[in-house]
C-alpha cells in the first residue's frame, strides 16, 4: 500500500509540473515580461531560499523550481516565432559544444545524474541566453521593458533588506545574526551578493536616465538610495562591481551631468564623513570598517583558487584546454584540514575547471567581440557599465544563470540605432531603423 501511495504522488507531482510549465512556457511565448518576471523572482527570494527543494528525481536528477522555469525558457526558445533581427554568433555554438562534451564525458565517468545535477547551472545559461536572442532585442520597446524589469527587481531586493534587517538586523561581511531561538544561523548581511549585484546594475540604469532628464528627480533620489543599500549591505566584491561600473557611468553620461554628478558625489561624501565623525552611524560604521579591513574571506577564495587550478594543470594538457568532465565534484582540503565541496568562488576559475582554457578564451572573446560591435555604432559606453559591474562581480562570485541574460543582452545586442553616442548615418543603419519602428508598432497593436 506504500509503494502505490509514493507512485499516485510521483504522478500527481509529475503531471503538476508538467501542467505549470507547459503554463508558463505558454506566457513566456505571449509575453517576454513573465519570462522576466521569473527571473525577478529567483532573484528577490535568493536569500530566503538559496537553495531550492527537490520536486522530483528523475534517474538521479534532483528537479527543482529553478530547473522548470529552465525548461520553461528552452521550449519558449524553441517554439518562438521568427523575429525580424536575428542574433548570429560563431562563437556562442563553439561554448556550447565545450559544454555538451564536458557532460557527455562526465555522463561516461561519473554517472547521468551527477554529472547532469552539477551542470544544471550551465544547461540554465544557455537556456536562458537562447531564449533572449529569440526576443526582438534591438528595438527601443525591448530595451525600455528590460530596463524597467532590472529597476523593479532593485525595489523587490530593497523591500527584501528592509525586511531582514527588521526582522534580524544588521551584522557585517564576517558575522552573522541570530534567530528567535538565540541560534546564529543566518548570515549578518540582509541580501546575498546576487540580489546586490542587481541593486549595482540598477543603479548604472538610474544614474543614466537621471542624466537623459527623464524623470531626473525620481531617478536620482532612487539612485541615492540604491547606493545606500550597496553600502549597508557589505558585499565587497559588489563595492568593487559598483565602482568599476560607475567609472564608465560617469564618461557616459553628458559633460554638463558630470560636473552636477561629481559635486553631488562630493556632497554625499563629504555628508557621511561629517555623520560618521558625529557618531551618527553608531554599530553601522563599525561593521563597515570590520567589512573593509577584513580580508580573510578573500584570501580563503584565493587558496581554492590555487589549488585548483594546479590540480588541473597537474592532469595533463586536455584537461587545461578542455576542462574536466562534469561530475568530478569541487572537493579540496582547506588548510586548516577542512574539506571543502561546493563551487569556487570565481566565475572564470570555475570556466575554465570545466570547458577549459578554450572555453574561457572563447567566452572572453564573445564579450570583447560584443563591446568593440557597440563601439564602432557608438554604443560602447551604453553597455560598458553593465558588462564591468558583471564581470567584475564574476571574480569574487559565481555569475548566477538568472544574472546572465544582462550580459547576453549586452553582447548580442547589437548595431541597434539610437540616440546614444554619435553614429553615421547610413543607407543600412536607416534600414534597420525602419525595421526597428516596424517591429515596434506590431507590439503596440
Amino acid at each position: 500500500m506504500g509503494n502505490a501511495g509514493d507512485v499516485i504522488v510521483l504522478l500527481l507531482t509529475l503531471v503538476a509540473g508538467v501542467s505549470v510549465t507547459t503554463v508558463l512556457s505558454f506566457l513566456v511565448v505571449r509575453n517576454f515580461s513573465v519570462g522576466l518576471g521569473l527571473l525577478s523572482f529567483l532573484v528577490i527570494s535568493n536569500w530566503d531560499m538559496p537553495i531550492w527543494p527537490t520536486l522530483l528525481a528523475i534517474s538521479g536528477i534532483s528537479i527543482s523550481l529553478p530547473d522548470l522555469f529552465t525548461i520553461c525558457f528552452a521550449v519558449a526558445a524553441l517554439t518562438a516565432p521568427a523575429q525580424a533581427h536575428k542574433v548570429r554568433s560563431v562563437l556562442a555554438p563553439l561554448v556550447v559544444v565545450l559544454l555538451i562534451y564536458a557532460i557527455l564525458i562526465g555522463i561516461v565517468e561519473h554517472g547521468f545524474g551527477t554529472a547532469m545535477n552539477e551542470a544544471r547551472s550551465w544547461i540554465s545559461i544557455v537556456a536562458v541566453t537562447f531564449w533572449l536572442c529569440r526576443q526582438n532585442i534591438r528595438t527601443h520597446y525591448f530595451t525600455k521593458a528590460f530596463e524597467k524589469w532590472l529597476l523593479l527587481t532593485a525595489v523587490g531586493v530593497c523591500l527584501v533588506a528592509v525586511i531582514h534587517i527588521v526582522q534580524y538586523g544588521l551584522g557585517n561581511a564576517t558575522s552573522g545574526t541570530t534567530d528567535e531561538f538565540g541560534i546564529t544561523a543566518i548570515g549578518g548581511r540582509p541580501i546575498t551578493a546576487v540580489q546586490a549585484v542587481f541593486l549595482a546594475l540598477a543603479l548604472m540604469i538610474c544614474i543614466r536616465s537621471w542624466a537623459a532628464g527623464e524623470r531626473s528627480q525620481l531617478y536620482g533620489a532612487f539612485a541615492l538610495a540604491l547606493s545606500f543599500f550597496i553600502l549597508i549591505t557589505q558585499h565587497r566584491t559588489v563595492w568593487s562591481a559598483s565602482v568599476a561600473g560607475l567609472v564608465f557611468v560617469f564618461f557616459a553620461i553628458p559633460s554638463a551631468n558630470r560636473v552636477v554628478f561629481s559635486w553631488s558625489a562630493l556632497a554625499v561624501a563629504a555628508g557621511g564623513y561629517t555623520a560618521y565623525v558625529l557618531g551618527l552611524f553608531g554599530q553601522l560604521a563599525n561593521d563597515i570598517g570590520v567589512s573593509v579591513t577584513d580580508s580573510r574571506t578573500y584570501e580563503g577564495r584565493i587558496y581554492d583558487w590555487v589549488l585548483l587550478i594546479d590540480r588541473s594543470v597537474q592532469s595533463g594538457p586536455l584537461t587545461v584546454l578542455l576542462g574536466s568532465p562534469f561530475g568530478g565534484g569541487w572537493d579540496r582540503v582547506r588548510a586548516d584540514g577542512l574539506l571543502i565541496t561546493y563551487m569556487p568562488h570565481n566565475w572564470y576559475v570555475a570556466t575554465y575547471l570545466r570547458i577549459g582554457l578554450v572555453g574561457l578564451i572563447l567566452i572572453i572573446l564573445a564579450i570583447s567581440i560584443g563591446l568593440l560591435r557597440a563601439s564602432r555604432h557608438g554604443r560602447f559606453l551604453y553597455y560598458a557599465p553593465l558588462v564591468s559591474t558583471i564581470l567584475v562581480y564574476a571574480w569574487g562570485y559565481n555569475v548566477q544563470w538568472y544574472v546572465f541574460p544582462v550580459l547576453a543582452y549586452c553582447i548580442f545586442d547589437l548595431a541597434r540605432p539610437g540616440k546614444i553616442g554619435k553614429r553615421k548615418l547610413t543607407v543600412k543603419s536607416t534600414r534597420a531603423y525602419a525595421e526597428t519602428v516596424s517591429v515596434e508598432q506590431q507590439h503596440r497593436t
